[in-house]
């Protein structure tokens, strides 16, 4: 009976799932150098999630908006200055606290061989603070290991929302996300004489792929689209050079991976990239509660058997016991392990309590946190202060009742 309810609560995650992508980190600044007819363009591009805008209420909704602006300077030049500002308008108060929804935007420089400081800034709408970003300093030349520009990290869309281009800019400051989707990148070549490349990509002390793979000629054009950030690839300029590699980001873990370019003849190049999990749920960064939160769906004993283990080996421990749940998935993301963990998260905000207890731990929690949202919830007052909350679930054909005697949210199952 015991394997049966578990194997349902295995499916349930599959048939219940609560959408919970939650992105930590409020913004993101990325920059991508490709090389032009006079020297270089370095493009800087920032992603702010609607939840970190400032929105005011209007007669149609809800607007906001930032003016972006980047300052590049170097020993041998004057400072570049420049701003661009972007406006969004919603209909709802519930989209202005999306944490999956992002404004973007981009500023275009015209560079050359030198060592540059490029310092970001961002002006929020409604508010007028502005915001300083940490400054990037970089190196541009074109000799011995510069022959190859750092990769350019896009998604492949299924609509043409963006006009005949559906390659967008991931810009997560020029990171992978770890996440189920997929991702590719472009490799800009600057040398022109350079018609092939070995490129091995290696995590881990381990080689994910190793391939030789040709250059194609073409121009790389950064446009903006909406609310994105599309990438065309035109082939009117022949002065350029790229290589466009996929399908392998499925390959990689969180951490970090080196993308190693050989083109012979001492031409060679290392880069590190980081794999970044921008949706990891918080409480995943402390492996002993992930681990303890696994009372919820384990016995006790087997819990304490993970616990058991040295406090230095915890998240190994925690990513051997769910991986169990990932044979023959085509990818390393653990969908069903970011699920669990982004219901833990999201009971901890919805059912703490004035008590010690904390969200997940209740009563309440540990059902969301098994099953997901149900499909209704109904509240009835008895007086002095006592309130019952009826969830019920249709396809599991179950009924919880939780009771809170004070009127302080400390609810408790009284029955199932």
């Amino acid at each position: 009976m015991r394997k049966i309810k578990y194997i349902l609560l295995i499916l349930f995650f599959f048939t219940s799932l609560v959408p919970a992508q939650i992105i930590r980190t409020n913004s993101f600044i990325e920059h991508n150098i490709i090389a032009s007819a006079s020297g270089y363009k370095c493009y800087v591009s920032i992603r702010i999630p609607y939840n970190s805008l400032v929105f005011i209420k209007n007669s149609s909704g809800y607007s906001s908006g930032f003016e972006f602006s980047t300052e590049v300077s170097s020993s041998s030049t004057s400072i570049i200055r420049k701003s661009v500002h972007k406006d969004i308008s919603v209909e709802t108060f519930e989209e202005t606290n999306l944490t999956n929804k992002y404004l973007q935007a981009f500023l275009e420089f015209e560079l050359i061989e030198d060592d540059y400081l490029i310092q970001p800034y961002l002006t929020l709408k409604n508010n007028n603070i502005t915001v300083p970003f940490e400054p990037i300093n970089e190196r541009i030349k074109t000799r011995k290991n510069g022959f190859v520009l750092s990769p350019i990290i896009y998604e492949e869309i299924k609509s043409d929302t963006c006009g005949n281009s559906k390659k967008l800019l991931v810009n997560y400051g020029n990171s992978i996300p770890f996440s189920s989707s997929s991702y590719s990148i472009i490799i800009p070549i600057r040398d022109t004489s350079i018609l092939k490349v070995k490129i091995k990509i290696a995590q881990a002390e381990k080689t994910i792929l190793e391939n030789d793979y040709f250059v194609k000629k073409g121009k790389i054009v950064f446009k903006d689209c909406d609310s994105n950030i599309k990438i065309i690839l035109s082939k009117e300029d022949s002065t350029n050079r790229y290589i466009s590699l996929g399908n392998f980001t499925n390959l990689l873990q969180e951490g970090t991976a080196r993308f190693s370019f050989n083109a012979g003849k001492d031409l060679k190049r290392d880069y590190d990239i980081d794999i970044a999990w921008v949706t990891k749920p918080r409480s995943l960064s402390d492996a002993e509660f992930a681990i303890k939160m696994l009372k919820i769906i384990e016995p006790k004993e087997k819990v304490d058997s993970l616990l058991s283990s040295s406090s230095s080996e915890y998240k190994k421990v925690l990513y051997e016991y769910w991986s169990k749940y990932n044979k023959g998935a085509k990818t390393l993301y653990n969908y069903l392990m970011a699920e669990f963990y982004n219901r833990v998260d999201e009971a901890i905000r919805r059912f703490s309590s004035l008590s010690k207890i904390s969200g997940a731990e209740s009563d309440r929690g540990k059902i969301f946190v098994r099953f997901g949202n149900p499909d209704s919830i109904e509240r009835v007052y008895n007086g002095q202060n006592s309130v019952l909350e009826i969830w019920k679930y249709i396809e599991l054909e179950q009924e919880y009742i939780f009771k809170d005697d004070s009127g302080l949210g400390n609810y408790y199952l009284i029955k199932k």
